[in-house]
């Protein structure tokens, strides 16, 4: 992967210590530089995703959440990569 990997998941947990948990979330997609390409998260429990640029099962509490669906080509005009 480009820019999300093991290390960075491994380095956030140490830096946000035990308050937090990192829930890791894998792309399908090696060419996808970053998860906020493909996953936005807009509200509570609700987020924009292109589900093929993703490795399902989402994880929980992601499985919890519903999600505004972007299509292949949404995706690749970053459609999800909004300022929230």
């Amino acid at each position: 992967t480009y820019a999300s990997n093991e290390k960075g998941i491994e380095w956030l947990q140490r830096k946000l210590g035990n308050r937090y948990t990192v829930v890791p979330v894998y792309l399908s997609d090696p060419t996808i530089m970053h998860l906020d390409c493909c996953l936005t998260f807009i509200g509570k429990n609700l987020a924009i995703i292109h589900k093929n640029s993703i490795k399902l099962p989402l994880p929980f509490p992601l499985n919890q959440y519903d999600f505004i669906e972007l299509d292949d080509d949404e995706r690749k005009e970053l459609a999800g990569n909004v300022l929230v």
